[in-house]
């Protein structure tokens, strides 16, 4: 993974404020939730990231259900990505960006 992706070009911020608005639009959408409800909503798009046979780390999945976002250290290992889904489906991955400087990767998910 030599090299930085083109879309990190413009420095960290178009991705940061794209997470930022979606946080905002989903809290909007919920706003009379619980916490506990709104764990129990979330829960399905946390997923375990595995390099080979190991547990390596954790990501959470964009609603597109195709991406995943993720730790850079996480996925900077030998070995093939999988992603471990919700009921333990599992899913080969690539990374498409990152940025080693952040500590951050985006995954994806073949199409269902």
């Amino acid at each position: 993974m030599a090299g930085s992706p083109p879309w990190y070009s413009v420095g960290p911020w178009p991705a940061v404020l794209l997470v930022a608005a979606l946080a905002l639009v989903e809290h909007a959408a919920h706003a009379q939730e619980s916490t506990s409800e709104m764990l129990v909503r979330v829960a399905p798009s946390v997923v375990q990231i595995r390099a080979g046979e190991d547990a390596v780390g954790t990501g959470f999945v964009y609603p597109t259900r195709r991406h995943v976002t993720t730790a850079y250290s996480v996925v900077n290992r030998d070995g093939a990505l999988t992603v471990v889904l919700a009921g333990g489906k599992l899913a080969p991955a690539r990374v498409v960006a990152w940025s080693e400087a952040d500590d951050l990767a985006i995954l994806e998910l073949p199409v269902a």
